[in-house]
């Protein structure tokens, strides 16, 4: 297991979409109109964590930064509400982002179908190793 000093952080919903944006090429004032808000401050409020995303424009902003909208909703309401994402996943099961079912796809590929089990304290460590260097950039 990693240790408390090597644990992946998770990057704040304002964080990641304040990044989002600032990486992307979209004026904040055409962002707001695009989503129907009256005033393009409500995109920096967002991006300050002033202000929760409507759950409801997710999708939408997903699209308009070329983000996968499940990890997108996933996160916020992670951050938002994480009682109703756990109830939501027990019922209907964990949505896989299209990079995940990518890293699910090469595993089915490498293990030839054979559907391989995790079960060991190395298989443990492995995987963490394996998680590490897909987080490095």
């Amino acid at each position: 297991m990693l240790s408390t000093d090597e644990q992946i952080k998770p990057q704040m919903f304002h964080e990641f979409l304040r990044d989002k944006i600032d990486q992307s090429n979209i004026k904040q004032s055409d962002m707001a109109a695009e989503l129907s808000f009256d005033r393009a401050n409500i995109i920096s409020m967002f991006k300050a964590g002033k202000t929760r995303v409507p759950l409801r424009s997710i999708p939408q902003i997903a699209e308009i930064l070329n983000i996968d909208p499940k990890q997108m909703l996933r996160m916020a309401m992670l951050e938002y509400c994480p009682e109703t994402l756990k109830a939501v996943e027990q019922v209907f099961g964990g949505a896989i982002t299209k990079n995940e079912q990518g890293i699910l796809n090469e595993i089915r590929g490498l293990s030839q179908g054979t559907d391989p089990e995790f079960f060991s304290i190395q298989h443990r460590k492995d995987i963490e190793e394996f998680v590490k260097g897909l987080m490095r950039k």
